[in-house]
């Protein structure tokens, strides 16, 4: 099932990001951020005019902010347009932008591996893809879409990349993903709701549980589990029915963590130069500058 679904209609993932002590992701990312944004900064816009960033999930846009902060204060001039699923994400983050001389912003409702495509390849001067939280790592497959963007980046473009590390104790990864009150598996399983909203069918949320593992690959797998034996009917264009045993479980997010040399030969095997890597004083986030090489 898509990720995408659980951040649809509700504002779980703000209270997940701002309101769960446990979920540190999102707080030792702004820390990299506030710390070395002015070197982040120089770097993203140290190539050929003009610059412009699209940033992939925007969420609550706590790392946006600070990024765009130091981005201002360089005075030169750069088109930063942000992309996210969630429309009332996206207006409240747009309340918080303030307006500047240099830098102009612009917000898009959607899903950006929608819009982010072939085109960008075509766009003049400096292209960047931001990724501040944890995207990338939310994808099936990660380095064959590292592989995807060099394909999609004009020579001397440039990915801005956080992810989290593998090597934090297994109890504190986990229980980052499956806090005792419950919010991440209420945002995980909301993806079930927006699922029959959207589609149609026979779904009863109160039915599933949440369940979440971290796989020797290094995934976290987070889970709708069957609570009961079931069948359950989504409508539309999907059409599709599933009979479930009880515990049986439906894969809805998968957020992968990766080894800091584990990262950095995935990149270099898509055809990027890292630039930097920069971590907060726990170690717990890293945030990473690539450059596309001239040839994969």
């Amino acid at each position: 099932m898509p990720s995408v679904l659980s951040y649809g209609g509700t504002d779980y993932f703000s209270q997940l990001s701002t309101g769960v002590p446990e979920y540190y992701q999102s707080a030792s990312g702004l820390r990299i951020i506030e710390h070395y944004g002015a070197h982040v900064a120089d770097w993203l816009l140290s190539g050929s005019c003009p610059t412009q960033a699209f940033e992939h999930g925007i969420g609550r846009g706590d790392k946006t902010l600070a990024l765009l902060q130091h981005l201002q204060a360089t005075n030169a001039s750069f088109q930063y347009v942000g992309i996210d699923c969630s429309r009332p994400a996206l207006e409240a983050f747009g309340a918080r932008v303030k307006p500047n001389t240099n830098g102009l912003v612009r917000l898009i409702h959607g899903n950006a591996n929608t819009y982010i495509g072939p085109k960008l390849a075509e766009e003049p001067g400096t292209v960047i893809l931001v990724m501040l939280g944890g995207e990338l790592g939310n994808e099936e497959n990660p380095a064959a879409k590292l592989d995807e963007y060099w394909h999609m980046l004009p020579p001397g473009g440039k990915l801005l990349v956080g992810y989290h590390n593998l090597d934090v104790p297994a109890d504190r990864l986990l229980t980052s993903y499956n806090d005792p009150g419950g919010v991440t598996a209420m945002f995980i399983l909301n993806a079930l709701t927006v699922l029959k909203d959207t589609f149609g069918g026979d779904i009863d949320p109160s039915k599933f549980g949440y369940h979440v593992r971290l796989e020797p690959d290094g995934r976290i797998v987070m889970s709708a589990r069957s609570l009961i034996a079931q069948r359950v009917a989504v409508g539309s264009t999907i059409n599709q029915t599933l009979d479930l045993e009880v515990d049986e479980l439906i894969r809805i997010s998968t957020s992968w963590k990766w080894r800091r040399d584990d990262f950095r030969h995935m990149a270099t095997q898509a055809g990027f130069r890292q630039d930097f890597c920069f971590s907060d004083k726990e170690n717990l986030t890293y945030l990473v500058g690539l450059t596309k090489s001239q040839a994969a």
